[in-house]
């Protein structure tokens, strides 16, 4: 058996005897901790504690009830009708079990919807992560595309400037040579 409670049951069965009053006492134990978590986890951890919790209280109350079905020994109580306190404390485990069952039903659901609610975050953050991706490939391709433009660009303008000196150069060699043929025509005339 084991766990945080197991030990008094442990005991008991040792005796194949369980006394009401440990039985009291283990659901109270049982209360007093799942109080302490507010009756809602924060965490998955803490729903799994408490669904342990949960189902270790209901195992040993299953286990209480089918003593008292079996009819065995009830001691430590006062030597009452043990047949009505006996019903009464049958239908109060029921009771308390059938809330156990449903609280453990509600903590299930809740790890689920918890569960399910990762799993559709994890989707979305991967989708985001693969557009993001696909967006630093756009802008590295459109920077790419960008510079090999303007190189062309540049070396295209390169190219024109450089035709153009070329040609103002032999523009202004053939000028000279047209001025200097002038000052020698000119020269000729006024030494004539």
């Amino acid at each position: 058996m084991g766990g945080p409670f197991g030990t008094i049951f442990e005991e008991r069965e040792e005796l194949n005897c369980i006394k009401i009053d440990d039985v009291y006492r283990f659901l109270a134990d049982i209360e007093r901790d799942l109080s302490l978590t507010n009756g809602t986890p924060n965490t998955i951890d803490e729903a799994k504690i408490m669904l342990s919790l949960k189902t270790i209280a209901t195992e040993k109350m299953k286990e209480f009830i089918k003593h008292l079905m079996d009819d065995h020994c009830l001691t430590g109580s006062p030597m009452v009708d043990h047949t009505q306190s006996t019903k009464a404390d049958v239908e109060e485990l029921r009771s308390e079990n059938e809330r156990l069952c449903d609280q453990m039903g509600v903590v299930q659901s809740e790890l689920e919807l918890e569960k399910a609610q990762n799993v559709q975050m994890k989707d979305a953050y991967m989708d985001a992560k693969k557009q993001i991706d696909h967006y630093a490939r756009l802008v590295e391709e459109m920077e790419l595309s960008s510079r090999n433009a303007l190189r062309q660009e540049n070396e295209t303008w390169q190219k024109v400037i450089e035709e153009l000196i070329a040609n103002n150069k032999r523009e202004i060699l053939r000028k000279q040579e047209e001025v200097k043929k002038l000052h020698e025509q000119l020269a000729s005339w006024i030494y004539k």
